[in-house]
This record gives structure tokens, C-alpha cells and sequence, in this order.
């Protein structure tokens, strides 16, 4: 599992530094790219938080966020290959994770995933993205 995890973060590292992935991000963060993915994934948003409140219910019942709390701390899994060498986040979804939703995520409503969504998209310019 580590050199898997060395081999997952080397082709990271060199994704990052490579200029078309920069071209490819700086295109996925534009406006036009953020409203045509809300067009054709607007009508299954209320399924999907419906689903994901419905997800975190069963996980708060059979109590699985107070047992991973009681086992030692685990590292952040794939939040960890999302940060560059000079130590800035990439990643939206992933550098959306504030440190009180990291620390216990039994308090939120929806998944940690979609919660990281939600915060990621509410940091989008909602007029640019209605023009």
C-alpha cells in the first residue's frame, strides 16, 4: 500500500507541474464550465442531498463516526495527494474541508463529500455563472 500511495502521489506531482493540466484547471474553474455542469446536474441535486441526508443519518445510527474518533488518527486518505510541492491546494473539493468538519463530521447534515461540494460551489460568482 505504500509504494502504491508514493507511485499515486508521483504521477500527482507530475499532473501538477505539467502546463496542459494547468491549462485543463483554469478551464474547469471558468464560469461557462460551472454553468453548463449546473445545467445538466441541476435536476438530480435534490435526489443526490435527499440520498446524502439519508447516508449520514445511517452512519450517525450505527454510530461509525464515534468509532473512527475512538481508533487513532488516520491521515486524510486522498486529501493528501491534492496539495503541490509549494504547499497550495488545488483541489476545490478538497481545501473546501474546514478544520471543525474534519475533526467530526457526525455534525453535519450531509456527507463530508457533498458538504466539501456545497461549500466548493458556494464559493463560485453566481452571477458569472447565470450570464
Amino acid at each position: 500500500v505504500l509504494c502504491f500511495r508514493r507511485v499515486v502521489m508521483a504521477i500527482h506531482q507530475t499532473l501538477v507541474e505539467h502546463p496542459v493540466m494547468n491549462t485543463a484547471r483554469d478551464v474547469a474553474k471558468s464560469a461557462w464550465v460551472q454553468a453548463a455542469v449546473t445545467c445538466v446536474l441541476l435536476p438530480f441535486v435534490p435526489c443526490v442531498l435527499a440520498i446524502s441526508v439519508l447516508n449520514q443519518q445511517v452512519r450517525k445510527a450505527r454510530g461509525v463516526y464515534e468509532m473512527a474518533q475512538s481508533k487513532a488518527p488516520v491521515s486524510s486518505r486522498w486529501f493528501d495527494i491534492t496539495t503541490a510541492k509549494d504547499g497550495k491546494d488545488d483541489n476545490p473539493v478538497a481545501s473546501s474541508h474546514d478544520a471543525s468538519t474534519a475533526s467530526n463530521p457526525g455534525q453535519l447534515i450531509w456527507t463530508p463529500k457533498i458538504h466539501a461540494v456545497i461549500k466548493a460551489v458556494k464559493n463560485w460568482d453566481p452571477v458569472a455563472v447565470m450570464t
